[in-house]
Formats: C-alpha cells, structure tokens, sequence
C-alpha cells in the first residue's frame, strides 16, 4: 500500500512536470521523478542526474485519531463484535533535485510546491486509480531545521542537493482479513490477567 501511494505520486508529478517540460515535441520524455536508488556494492544512496528523487524518511502512527475501542457493534441487531482497529499513518518523504543544471533542479522543486498547493488532498473521487489502493490523504509541506537537514544528508554520506520535504498526513491501513478478533480468546487472556467481569 505504501509503496503503491508512493508509486502514484511519483506518476502524478511526472506528468505533470512533462508537461511544463520545454523539450520538443514527438521527443522521448525521459522521468523527471524517480525513486532512490541504492548502490549493492557500496550501499551508499545514489540519487540519478537530471531527476526528482523521492525518499521516504520516516513512517510514524498518528495516534491522535486512533480509534482506541476494539469493538464494534452491529448495526440494527446490537452485536459486537471484535476489531483491530485501522492504522493511521503519516509517511515523511523528501524530494531531492539532483540536475547538472542547478537553476533546473531549484525550478522543478518550484514546480512540485505549485502542484502540491492546488492538489492538496487525494481521494477516489480526485483519482480514480486509488480506488482499492488508498483512503483519502492530504500532502503537507514540512519546514526542516539546519541540523535536521544536517542529520539526514549525513545519514546520506552526500553533499548537500536541493531538497524539500512533505508530509502524507493520516495514510490508513486496515487490513480486512483480520479485522475480526476472536472474543472468546480475549476474554480468556483477560482471566488470565484477573479482568474477569
């Protein structure tokens, strides 16, 4: 799921940095945006020439919205039942400009905050192709500090490139094959624990 999320944004500011694109027409368009690659031999991070690299920094959970109730009760008929409850998740990822030309790469990174501020929040309805894939989510711009910025292009063994961050807020995962829990094996762990009603 994460990585499909990934793999849609990266396609959407591909396309639409083609399009703002001054080549010629009829010409083969080569990726403006493209994952990160890494070096098996070195293991060192290698971000292609002429290209937006996309790293995904940090995962974290958003607990503020987690919905902290196991249960589940059923509609009309009073039932409950069991549940794991979703995942929230916020997806940290960097957007690093690596063009022979620096002005290039300064104005691509340009590009992707123009298209990030008119397309702020993805859903079914916005693109269809995330149907299945993902719950709706919003892309935040994230302000790094200079010893942030210090740490992760020290984690990196790189020079400093021109890079911008973003934040995929509240990205849900649920995975439906396991969302019922079984009640009688919760009540007999909290017996065990001396929970008994």
């Amino acid at each position: 799921m994460i990585g499909d999320v990934l793999e849609f944004i990266r396609d959407r500011l591909d396309e639409y940095l083609i399009s703002l694109s001054t080549d010629t027409p009829g010409s083969v368009m080569e990726r403006k945006v493209c994952f990160l690659e890494l070096d098996q031999s070195t293991e060192h991070v290698n971000f292609k020439l002429n290209c937006i690299s996309i790293v995904l920094l940090n995962i974290e959970e958003e607990r503020i919205i987690r919905n902290p109730d196991p249960y589940r009760r059923g509609f009309g008929t009073g039932d409950v039942s069991g549940v794991t409850p979703e995942v929230n998740l916020n997806l940290h990822c960097l957007f690093v400009a690596r063009f022979k030309d620096y002005k290039q790469g300064v104005q691509n990174l340009s590009h992707i905050i123009k298209y990030f501020q008119t397309h702020r929040y993805f859903d079914e309805i916005a693109a269809p192709q995330l149907a299945g894939i993902a719950h709706p989510f919003t892309i935040e711009l994230i302000s790094l500090t200079f010893s942030e910025l210090n740490e992760i292009w020290g984690g990196f063994r790189s020079a400093l490139l021109p890079c911008i961050a973003y934040r995929i807020r509240t990205f849900l995962i649920l995975d439906d094959d396991s969302t019922q829990l079984d009640l009688r094996a919760t009540s007999t762990i909290e017996i065990a624990l001396g929970r008994q009603s």
